[in-house]
């Protein structure tokens, strides 16, 4: 079952023991306070099966976020999978237009901000417009987008 994904850091503690302990948070805002991190031996950990799994995050601020971004993105994947939800299938050989958008914008009102899914749903109801709702992804050129401007 998804749950979170946290990142910790390998600290050695004042009695000279290493220790797993999580990244500093700022109380006002919530976020995580890099610069007060006492080591770039940053993983990111979850929890299959009663078990804490670890992963190498990197060394970087950037590289961590990016790490517990990625590995939450991929448990998601997995509870989806292993809940039964039904995948649409591609008939002929793709998705038509109709069912690439709409599984998109459920997925970007469900992962992204709010803005963001307002933007991507006003975008892909203008490309709705030049577009027939049944044509098959695949079948879409390039040059046929130009032509549409």
């Amino acid at each position: 079952m998804y749950r979170r994904v946290n990142t910790l850091h390998y600290v050695k503690t004042p009695i000279g023991r290493w220790q797993w302990e999580p990244i500093p948070k700022d109380r006002r805002t919530g976020g995580h306070l890099w610069s007060k991190a006492m080591s770039n031996h940053i993983c990111v950990f979850w929890r299959e099966e009663k078990r804490r799994t670890y992963q190498k995050a990197g060394s970087t601020p950037s590289e961590a976020l990016e790490a517990k971004r990625r590995k939450g993105f991929e448990l998601a994947g997995r509870a989806l999978l292993q809940e039964g939800k039904q995948t649409p299938r591609p008939q002929n050989g793709g998705f038509t237009i109709e069912a690439a958008v709409a599984d998109f914008l459920e997925f970007t009102e469900s992962k992204k901000c709010p803005n963001t899914y307002k933007r991507h749903r006003a975008v892909l109801a203008h490309f709705r417009a030049f577009a027939e709702p049944y044509t098959q992804v695949g079948t879409i050129a390039p040059a046929q987008i130009d032509a549409e401007r």
